[in-house]
């Protein structure tokens, strides 16, 4: 009833909802006000998982997967360029050591995916690739984590038919030739041998098809299923 109309009116106007009203001009004002508080209400209404999500994350600002639901509370809110600043902080915020609820690479490949996707900026999400993956612009803890993101990187190229470079992305994952103790660990990642397999099949010559095979039953991570195949291809 009226009683919870004046209630409401205290909270949204303060002071402002006990003012006497004496003329037109005044009731006018006071119309306004009520609009804009309503409108700040409604505002802060639509703003309130985001900021519940902010609480969380200074619980623990290692919560892979809150960062994750905040960039899509601002999807949700159309807002995809604070979506993938939300993930940028998230990188920044986000120890590997540390995190719960997720992985690091989620974190990668959801920013990646908002820029080629939402925002269309492949250019953009190229460029978080190649400070991942050859700037070792974050300290992942895990290996595979980051074989997710070198990965990543190859797709995207694909996507783009931009064959030559994703095939050569694909060889110096492999390679060995890294800083971290993460990207020294790629050179075993059995996710990023079958991808330049399949690549270097399609894509490569005869040679450079038997040097990485040849160079994975070297570092002794092929697979049985890898010799196999490997003994069909010097076959065909």
């Amino acid at each position: 009833g009226l009683k919870a109309d004046n209630e409401d009116l205290d909270i949204l106007l303060g002071d402002n909802a006990h003012n006497t009203v004496s003329n037109d001009e005044d009731a006018a004002d006071s119309s306004a006000d009520v609009e804009l508080a309503i409108s700040r209400a409604e505002h802060l209404t639509s703003r309130r998982p985001l900021l519940l999500n902010r609480v969380l994350l200074r619980q623990n600002p290692h919560n892979v997967g809150e960062w994750i639901r905040r960039s899509q509370l601002y999807l949700v809110l159309g807002e995809a360029d604070m979506a993938a600043s939300a993930l940028e902080e998230s990188l920044k915020a986000v120890d590997a050591r540390k995190c719960v609820n997720g992985s690091p690479s989620t974190l990668v490949l959801t920013l990646v995916d908002i820029l080629e996707h939402k925002q269309k900026d492949v250019a953009e999400a190229r460029n978080v690739l190649e400070r991942i993956c050859s700037k070792d612009e974050y300290d992942f803890a895990d290996s595979e984590d980051l074989a997710q993101c070198h990965a990543a990187w190859v797709e995207l190229e694909l996507r783009q038919e931009n064959w030559d470079m994703a095939l050569n992305l694909a060889r110096r994952a492999t390679s060995g030739k890294k800083v971290s103790k993460a990207a020294r660990g790629l050179s075993r990642s059995l996710r990023l041998w079958n991808l330049l397999f399949d690549l270097e099949e399609s894509l490569g010559t005869v040679q450079t098809t038997k040097d990485a095979y040849d160079r994975a039953l070297e570092l002794k991570v092929a697979t049985p299923s890898h010799a196999l195949n490997y003994a069909s291809f010097l076959k065909d």
